[in-house]
């Protein structure tokens, strides 16, 4: 008899995906593998029995398990139901990601399977993704960033292949960045300024700034206190509001005219800053 699998929650993201996975009490999957993705399991409730090739273990706590493409596994449930949150990421993701960083080809990524210590960033990610998903439209370039810190974080705090070379160089990549560089932040945000409708995917502002994705995203931290995404976002509500003070274009015209993909993801943008509506925030002027 098959045991009862559900999946309360299941995004698809572009290069990853998120689902929350319970098994009832008693019950397991079939041992499987998966083919072109990397697959992270993480307990949320139950005290679950992990096999992953011909190992079997315990996954409790702050416990994951890495599966490799292509490796065999599957997850036993025993006596009280289980809940995991899993996470899939393309091999292409963090190759592309270690290559960007790095400045040189990573080659096949592997990982060992087990590890115990990081998880609250994981959980972060999950939280972020799953309730902006949920309830609004997510612009492209917060996608491609909670990718990237998702591949970057795998890359951070799990063993593998890449390790010594990645530890090495992240080590030497953080102390803070010469002053001669802040120029670079200038040309993208005068960007971004110029026209908040312009392209603003990371490729076009690290392609701007004549650095690396990983390094734009730490740049912008570092100097100005938030992500590319924030700062194009909170671009973009500042000139939707002058647009409400000083046009009389509709709501929605506005929206897109500020460099929003949809009116509901300039809404919740909109109310985040000023805790009011579009409308209402026109209506008070």
């Amino acid at each position: 008899m098959m045991s009862q699998i559900t999946k309360p929650l299941s995004l698809k993201i572009v290069n990853s995906a998120i689902t929350i996975y319970q098994i009832e009490a008693g019950g397991s999957d079939e041992l499987h593998q998966h083919d072109s993705c990397f697959q992270i399991s993480m307990l949320l409730q139950g005290n679950p029995l992990v096999q992953c090739e011909q190992q079997f273990r315990k996954l409790a706590g702050r416990q994951r398990l890495v599966a490799s493409p292509g490796c065999q596994h599957r997850h036993f449930s025993e006596a009280e139901a289980m809940r995991l949150m899993l996470f899939f990421l393309s091999p292409s993701l963090l190759e592309s990601v270690y290559a960007d960083k790095m400045e040189a080809v990573s080659g096949p990524i592997e990982f060992v399977p087990w590890s115990e210590d990081e998880t609250d960033g994981f959980q972060r990610i999950a939280e972020t993704v799953c309730t902006q998903m949920i309830t609004q439209q997510m612009e492209k370039l917060e996608l491609e960033q909670l990718e990237w810190e998702l591949a970057s974080l795998l890359l951070n705090v799990q063993e593998g292949s890449h390790t010594q070379k990645w530890r090495g160089k992240h080590l030497s990549a953080y102390p803070s960045i010469p002053v001669s560089i802040h120029p670079v932040l200038k040309r993208v945000t005068d960007l971004i300024q110029d026209d908040v409708t312009v392209d603003c995917s990371l490729d076009t502002l690290a392609g701007v700034a004549g650095i690396s994705k990983f390094h734009l995203i730490r740049l912008f931290r570092e100097q100005i206190g938030r992500t590319p995404a924030q700062y194009v976002t909170d671009q973009r509500v500042t000139r939707a509001a002058w647009l409400l003070r000083h046009s009389k274009l509709a709501v929605t015209a506005i929206a897109f005219e500020a460099g929003f993909g949809s009116v509901s993801t300039f809404e919740r943008a909109f109310r985040k800053k000023y805790s009011v509506s579009p409308l209402h925030y026109r209506n008070s002027m």
